[in-house]
C-alpha cells in the first residue's frame, strides 16, 4: 500500500505592490479597471489628477494592496 500526501494552497488574488504608474513610473496606488478596455495603475498624484474624468467614463477606481 502505498500513501500519497498532496497539497493544496488556495490563493487569493492580490495586486502586486510593485505597479508602476502608467503615467510617470513611480509606484502605482491606485489600479484603473476601464469597462471593456483592460486597467492601468496610476501613483496618487495622478489618480487624484484623472480621477473625475475616469469615473465619469465609467472606470473603476482600486487601491494597490501594499
Amino acid at each position: 500500500m502505498t500513501t500519497t500526501f498532496t497539497t493544496t494552497q488556495e490563493r487569493t488574488p492580490v495586486l502586486v505592490d510593485l505597479q508602476l504608474c502608467d503615467r510617470c513610473g513611480v509606484r502605482a496606488r491606485v489600479r484603473v479597471v476601464l469597462a471593456g478596455a483592460g486597467e492601468l495603475y496610476l501613483c496618487g498624484h495622478h489618480a487624484g489628477e484623472f480621477r473625475d474624468t475616469l469615473e465619469r467614463a465609467g472606470a473603476t477606481l482600486e487601491g494597490v494592496a501594499l
